[in-house]
């Protein structure tokens, strides 16, 4: 609630936030810019989901391994946030077997329209898109 002018966050590892402070950030911080959530947080799926849908000015989103956002949290990001620039998701695996398929995920962003020159890091992978 008191938060919304903020632009910018950044969450250590281990404050174990959850889906209930990533909703409630989602929510009340519509106009970040850039947002960066440490390990091991447990944001999971909904609150990838729900920071996803509110903060679509994200230009730079970085989650780090252990919030484990799943196949619709990533989509979500896909779909939703058409202004990154920047995206690393360390978090992201796939919601059955808990392993991260790489390239189902850059297909995933690809697909989603992202801008010209958007760096995307899965893991320790990295992937510069520049479109003419």
């Amino acid at each position: 609630e008191h938060c919304r002018g903020l632009t910018s966050l950044s969450i250590g590892e281990w404050n174990d936030i959850g889906c209930d402070g990533a909703t409630a950030i989602a929510a009340n911080c519509q106009g970040l810019n850039s947002l960066t959530i440490g390990a091991d947080n447990q944001i999971g799926s909904a609150g990838a989901v729900a920071i996803a849908k509110h903060c679509t000015s994200l230009t730079s989103l970085c989650i780090g391994e252990g919030n484990e956002i799943g196949s619709d949290g990533g989509a979500a990001i896909a779909h939703h946030c058409r202004k990154l620039k920047r995206i690393s998701l360390e978090g992201w695996t796939d919601d059955r077997s808990g392993d991260t398929t790489i390239p189902q995920h850059y297909e995933c962003l690809i697909n989603g329209g992202f801008p010209s020159n958007v760096r995307i890091g899965i893991g320790r992978l990295t992937l510069m898109l520049v479109w003419c």
